[in-house]
């Protein structure tokens, strides 16, 4: 059985051997231990044996320990790979080139055993959390394979004019034309040469774009000073619903931004901006199409770190329909994005197994909580996209994108955006409500009214709009945003005060919902 690869044994993973009576059978109770490993983090790793099917050794690659007192099998199971008791075992390994591990140094490590009642609690914790990391993978690639089967059905193949699936009442040709030609803008990151810094905008690469996502990584990830930013960004700025496409090294990544900030990319990252004839959501499925992702792969310099010039990026033909079509495509790929976010993606698994090991002995640092927290939000259908350090006006442009975007209709806003007096109006409105009751009345209340003030909107330009805000019953449809805000920056009031941080922020369709206050840590 393969006893590295999880706990809990899974006593189906075995090999038929013939039977040797020289060898102690396995008892359900048992714990297992590798032996021997590449690297001292992986040796000795363990496995407790629930159950077992007929008669069943252990291979000559691991050694086992049959405790004689009662332990909750699930409790043992996940305290034996927790960190306190890992960071033991690890210790003991030796070697150079293999590490090994000897059985009776292995004796000697301290565990941690409280009473069977609070073994059994903690136990069927970690078993509940294992179930639904693996329900939720299982539910993410179920979806995966449906927008892999959609992206190549819903857009015309090489050659044709029509996709083999389409919306009804949608029944005209597509047409064809040049990537560049669909662009109000084409540009790569900077080629620059920029000196770190302490404080400041971050510099991403395109490690930093991931699964349709922007993954920003405040430990590790570089940081450039305000001027450097502001040279590279002399001519231009980047812009809500720019697409953000890979182009050096891992290439055809890309992800819509939908939230402009203090960032910036180096030239592994190309900027695309859709012009008015196409949605930043439809461009960026056909970007994700097999037939899309082919043209791009066609096109990589054949070096040691292969990129694609925007030049030949340009060229790429792309089939285009109807406004309208656009929209319901990019809300269908959306909303199927939305599912597999919400049903976890690996590194959220990944993230929440890491988390589980460091729970068994609490939290040292603020930082390990918070980031622990945020990881069990985004494993409940919370974005994985962390809206780092953003002031209150970028707040709140956030909110009138995304009721932009809820909203374009042309009974709703016309497809004007809201422009700053009607978000005061809102705003306003929210003041004014002075209970907790009031407040939740408006939240769920479903819609808002104000009054249009962008003369762009000549439809309503001067009446009353209703807007919707917060629905419950699209929760389940994935049209609700669910947004986790890090550090959010509030102006002082006092110009004797310096301007001040939160901790964690939670919006729901782009509105405030949750401010988290963490306590002055102190270890111990």
């Amino acid at each position: 059985m393969n006893v590295f690869s999880h706990p809990v044994a899974n006593s189906e993973m075995v090999e038929h051997v013939e039977i040797d009576n020289k060898q102690r059978e396995v008892q359900v109770g048992d714990v297992f231990f590798t032996t021997s490993s590449e690297t001292p983090e992986e040796v000795g790793m363990s496995s407790v044996l629930k159950e077992k099917h007929g008669v069943t050794y252990l291979n000559s690659f691991c050694f086992g320990f049959r405790p004689n007192v009662k332990f909750d099998l699930d409790y043992l199971a996940y305290m034996l790979r927790s960190e306190p008791t890992r960071s033991q075992i690890k210790i003991l390994a030796q070697g150079i080139s293999r590490f090994n591990i000897s059985k009776n140094k292995m004796m000697d490590i301290n565990i941690q055993v409280p009473n069977l009642e609070e073994q059994a609690m903690v136990g069927a914790y970690f078993r509940n959390l294992d179930h639904l990391i693996t329900l939720h993978q299982r539910k993410a690639d179920k979806f995966e394979k449906i927008k892999k089967s959609m992206l190549e059905r819903m857009f015309p193949k090489k050659g044709e004019k029509k996709p083999e699936i389409r919306f009804k009442g949608f029944n005209d040709d597509w047409e064809q034309r040049k990537l560049e030609a669909v662009l109000s803008l084409l540009k790569d990151g900077t080629h620059g040469t920029h000196q770190d810094a302490e404080e400041g905008p971050y510099l991403l690469s395109a490690k930093n774009i991931k699964n349709g996502q922007i993954i920003i990584d405040d430990s590790s990830d570089r940081k450039i000073s305000e001027d450097e930013f502001n040279q590279i960004h002399t001519k231009f700025t980047l812009e809500n619903g720019d697409i953000l496409l890979t182009i050096v090294g891992s290439i055809g990544e890309s992800a819509i931004l939908e939230s402009a900030g203090k960032f910036t990319f180096q030239r592994s990252v190309a900027f695309l901006r859709p012009s008015e004839e196409m949605t930043s959501r439809f461009l960026k499925t056909e970007i994700e199409s097999v037939q899309f992702q082919k043209e791009l792969n066609d096109r990589k310099s054949q070096s040691a770190q292969p990129g694609v010039y925007l030049g030949d990026l340009s060229k790429i033909p792309i089939y285009i329909t109807s406004k309208e079509e656009q929209k319901k495509i990019g809300k269908y790929f959306s909303h199927l994005d939305n599912l597999i976010t919400l049903h976890q993606s690996k590194q959220i698994t990944i993230n929440y197994q890491e988390n589980r090991r460091k729970s068994m002995n609490g939290f040292n640092k603020e930082s390990e909580f918070e980031s622990a927290l945020i990881t069990a939000l985004q494993s409940n259908g919370w974005e994985k996209q962390i809206i780092k350090n953003p002031t209150e006006d970028q707040l709140i442009q956030n909110w009138a994108n995304i009721l932009f975007e809820n909203n374009r209709e042309i009974d709703r806003l016309n497809d004007c955006p809201l422009i700053r007096e009607e978000m005061d109006e809102l705003i306003e409105q929210i003041k004014n409500l002075r209970t907790p009751l009031a407040l939740n009345g408006f939240i769920n209340g479903k819609t808002v009214s104000i009054i249009r003030k962008n003369p762009d909107d000549t439809l309503h330009y001067g009446k009353e709009v209703s807007l919707k805000i917060y629905d419950r019953m699209e929760i389940a449809a994935g049209q609700s945003r669910y947004q986790i805000v890090e550090q959010p920056i509030f102006k002082r009031h006092e110009k004797v005060l310096q301007d001040r941080r939160g901790d964690i922020m939670l919006l729901i369709n782009g509105m405030p919902v949750f401010h988290i206050e963490l306590p002055i840590w102190v270890k111990g």
